[in-house]
């Protein structure tokens, strides 16, 4: 039987994350690091307790997640949030998705390269992606004044609907400068559009880089996106969050299905929140790490040449040349093969990225990417 398929799924494939072959998965970006086994442990307690009434739908209100939360980034961010600031989604993935179904339609302008999953956000929501090329000379930073420009023109035809940026930038690792992401949300809000920040590695960003979260009072067409999966080390139990004014939060909750999550969700995500200093005492061992491979990658050579490493503010790296195109796909293939090592070929071309694991799979990279490049010509 030929089913009927929306015409504009045609000749798409699925997303997939990693090949089942990997060992050393250095390409989902997740914390390398499990949950301590003192939180473990309250984690268990906290679901048996939510066990007891598993026969009943979950609080969908949230309201000890959200108070927890506001309490947690009171404490690491210094920023007073009320529970109406806050939208709890499955993962980032979901928050994304009720953002585009409520605001979008139109054009969404991003900034590419950029987080892969943006344009199923905007196909599933029939919303034209409009892509605002990263200057490949400059690290992939944002050309401000063309942003700028592309927002004006855009808006004055009345087509745009919605502004992504991603600080840090995934798959590049930017971060861009404060006094940038206050003209993008000046223009935009003249042009009546709305700015999403995409912060799901904040955690992992450097001291000098300037988050988002203070904004939200000053800016009722901005959210902040963000996540547990992370930093967090909840990529299985699929926590996002949305942070905006309350009257855009109450517009995404009209969209926003009942009970969205469970109840064990919610009593994992408490105790992780309650134990967040626990929870993120590997970040900055991360960080220290991405710093030394960063150091460690500029110092290789690809034959004469040495290849170009993007600065990071989040748990990846970004490396390759544009001098040749076949290079993150050979490099690949190489890792995973010979040393069942996966990295990332998300773009842009020439380039790969590679999470930030244990000192243990990055010895193993190191070693395994070093005998790659004596294979390269």
């Amino acid at each position: 039987m030929q089913l009927k398929v929306h015409e504009s799924l045609q000749g798409l494939k699925p997303y997939k994350s990693f090949d089942e072959r990997s060992d050393v998965r250095l390409n989902t970006n997740e914390n390398p690091y499990q949950i301590p086994d003192a939180v473990l442990e309250d984690m268990g307690k906290a679901v048996q307790e939510a066990l007891k009434t598993i026969n009943r739908y979950p609080q969908d209100n949230q309201d000890e997640l959200k108070d927890e939360l506001v309490k947690y980034l009171a404490k690491r961010e210094n920023i007073k949030l009320k529970k109406d600031n806050i939208l709890l989604g499955n993962g980032s993935n979901e928050i994304f998705a009720l953002i585009f179904e409520a605001f979008g339609g139109g054009q969404c302008i991003t900034f590419s390269p950029s987080y892969s999953m943006y344009p199923h956000y905007c196909l599933d929501s029939v919303t034209e992606l409009v892509v605002i090329p990263r200057d490949p000379d400059q690290d992939f930073e944002i050309d401000t004044n063309l942003a700028l420009r592309s927002i004006r023109l855009r808006g004055e035809r009345e087509d745009l609907h919605i502004v992504l940026l991603t600080q840090p930038n995934n798959p590049t690792g930017n971060f861009a400068d404060r006094e940038q992401v206050i003209k993008i949300l000046d223009q935009a809000k003249i042009e009546k559009a709305l700015v999403v920040i995409d912060e799901a590695y904040a955690e992992f960003r450097n001291d000098d880089d300037e988050a988002s979260l203070d904004l939200i009072s000053k800016y009722d067409n901005l959210i902040v996106v963000r996540t547990l999966s992370k930093a967090f080390s909840l990529a299985g139990a699929r926590v996002g969050y949305a942070i905006a004014q309350p009257k855009v939060i109450d517009i995404l909750k009209l969209v926003r299905l009942p009970y969205n999550l469970s109840a064990l969700t919610q009593a994992v995500a408490i105790t992780a929140l309650k134990h967040s200093d626990e929870m993120l005492k590997n970040v900055e061992e991360i960080k220290q790490r991405r710093d030394s491979l960063s150091t460690w990658l500029k110092e290789q050579k690809m034959g004469t040449k040495n290849l170009q490493v993007i600065p990071s503010s989040a748990n990846f790296i970004q490396v390759g040349t544009s001098r040749m195109p076949s290079f993150p796909k050979k490099a690949h293939d190489y890792l995973l093969k010979n040393h069942s090592i996966e990295i990332r070929q998300v773009g842009p071309e020439g380039f790969f990225r590679v999470t930030i694991g244990t000192e243990e799979e990055m010895d193993k990279f190191k070693s395994a990417f070093s005998e790659f490049l004596k294979t390269v010509k």
